[in-house]
C-alpha cells in the first residue's frame, strides 16, 4: 500500500503518455491479483483530482475584480512595445524611443487585459488580447510573466506563449485555462502546435520560435530577430 501511494506522487509528476502506461500496467498486475483492483480504482481517482487541482488551481483571474480602468490601461501601456506590433521604423533597440509614443498609444488602445494574478513574491501574470484581422470576428491573447521594482520598473519580462487567432468564446475558455497552467508554473508544452494534434492552443513558441527573455522580442531559434512576426500579428 505504502509502495504503491509513493508511485502514484512520482505519477503525477509525468507526462500524460507515461502515466497511461502506467496505469495500464497496474491494471494488468489487479487482474492477476484481485485484491489490488479496489486500491487501483482509488489510486486513479485521487490521481485524476490531483491532475485537476495542479492543472487549474483556484485564482481570481479576472483583471476587472483586482484592477481599475487606470490600472489596466497603464499595465497594457507599460508593455505594449514589448508585446505589441512594433511601428515600420521602429526596431529592437529604437522602440522606446519619444517618436514612437503615438503609434504604440494606438496600438495600446487595441488591446484588453483579460485576467491577472500577482503572487505573493511579486511576481505578475497577464493576459492581454485584441482583435485578429479576419473574415469573421476571431481575437488572439499573449500570456506575460512580469516583475517590477519599488519604483515600478519591469525587472523581469517573458512572453510564455501566443494563441492562435480563434473566435472569441473559444479563445475566453482556451485562454483562461492556459493562463492557469501559466500562473501554476505548470508546463505549457503539451499546448505548442507540435504537440496539440487537431486542436489549436498556442501558435507561439514552436519548434523555431522562442522568446528571448534578455531582448524581450520573439526570435527564430537560430537567434534572428522575428520582426517579420509583429507585422503578421497584425494582419490575421
Amino acid at each position: 500500500m505504502h509502495q504503491d501511494l509513493k508511485n502514484l506522487h512520482i505519477t503525477n509528476d509525468l507526462p500524460l503518455i507515461r502515466q497511461v502506461v502506467f496505469y495500464l500496467n497496474q491494471f494488468h498486475q489487479a487482474m492477476l491479483f484481485p485484491k489490488r483492483f479496489l486500491l487501483l480504482i482509488t489510486l486513479v481517482f485521487f490521481a485524476a483530482c490531483s491532475s485537476a487541482q495542479k492543472d487549474t488551481p483556484s485564482l481570481d483571474i479576472q483583471a476587472e475584480s483586482q484592477l481599475s480602468p487606470d490600472e489596466r490601461y497603464q499595465l497594457i501601456d507599460q508593455i505594449i512595445r514589448y508585446a505589441g506590433r512594433m511601428p515600420s521604423e521602429a526596431t529592437v533597440l529604437t522602440r522606446h524611443e519619444s517618436r514612437f509614443d503615438d503609434a504604440y498609444a494606438q496600438i495600446a488602445s487595441r488591446h484588453r487585459l483579460d485576467f491577472y494574478h500577482r503572487t505573493e513574491e511579486g511576481r505578475e501574470f497577464l493576459l492581454i488580447s485584441r482583435d485578429a484581422r479576419s473574415l469573421h470576428q476571431r481575437r488572439v491573447a499573449t500570456g506575460i510573466e512580469m516583475q517590477r521594482d519599488t519604483t515600478g520598473r519591469i525587472t523581469h519580462y517573458n512572453e510564455h506563449f501566443r494563441t492562435w487567432a480563434m473566435d472569441p468564446q473559444e479563445l475566453e475558455t482556451k485562454s483562461d485555462k492556459l493562463f492557469r497552467v501559466m500562473a501554476s508554473g505548470s508546463d505549457l508544452s503539451p499546448w505548442y502546435p507540435e504537440n496539440s494534434g487537431t486542436e489549436e492552443y498556442i501558435e507561439f513558441p514552436n519548434e523555431w520560435s522562442r522568446f528571448d527573455q534578455d531582448q524581450r522580442v520573439w526570435i527564430r531559434t537560430d537567434d534572428h530577430p522575428l520582426l517579420e512576426f509583429y507585422g503578421l500579428k497584425e494582419q490575421l
